[in-house]
Formats: structure tokens, sequence, C-alpha cells
């Protein structure tokens, strides 16, 4: 499993605070085109006028074949897309908190999401 936590420091020196994190697990075996499941979420973010919110989904075909940052990076481009989605189903509300799944997407959706680091969309 891949974790990936985004947390701010205040002053560099002060008591980290978590605003957000993605959690990817791999189910194709670890193969040079792999599959991962994702889950991210954010807190509230009182800037961006945005709730928080967990979403779940799938990264297909990813080449393992090259730096971790290439994969963070479509995390980071799965989760800005998941954030804002408005196809997210409500799945749990609790303590401000609500969950969306995206699990729904169709494949055109996910690819678009996902695209390949060749450039190609494919």
């Amino acid at each position: 499993m891949l974790r990936i936590i985004v947390e701010i420091v205040p002053g560099g020196v002060g008591k980290p605070r978590e605003l957000a994190r993605a959690e990817l697990g791999n189910v194709s075996d670890l193969a040079d085109k792999s599959d991962y499941i994702i889950r991210a979420s954010e807190g509230v973010n009182p800037l961006a006028g945005t709730g928080a919110w967990e979403a779940r989904g799938r990264l297909t075909g990813h080449n393992r074949n090259q730096s971790v940052w290439v994969l963070v990076s479509k995390t980071a481009e799965f989760s800005v897309e998941a954030g804002k989605c408005g196809r997210g189903r409500q799945v749990a509300a609790a303590g401000g908190r609500i969950a969306l799944s995206v699990e729904g997407l169709t494949d055109e959706e996910i690819e678009m999401i996902t695209r390949s680091e060749t450039g190609d969309g494919a």
C-alpha cells in the first residue's frame, strides 16, 4: 500500500495538521502495468468553501517502471476530480463529514482522470 499524507506545519515548527490523504492498494500482483484501488479524502477547507469528503475509485494501467511521483501525480489528479465530482454518491454523513463514492464512473471518465504518462490519453 502507498499512503500519501498532506500536512501543514504552521511556521515550519508548529504542530502538523493533516489536510488530506490518499491510500492506494495494488490489485494486479505488482505487474509492470498495474491497477490500484484508491481511497482519497480531504478535510473541511474554509478557504475553498468545501466540506470534508472521501472518494474511492480505481487507477488502471499505471507503468510501475518509473518514479513514484508519477503515481502521486495521478493520485492528485484523481483526488481533485473526485473532490469536485458532482456524480459522487453520499454513503455516510456524520460529524460533518460526507463520504463520496466515484466507483460508478464510466471507463471513459476513469481513463480521462488517469491519463497515461505517455501523453496519448490511453
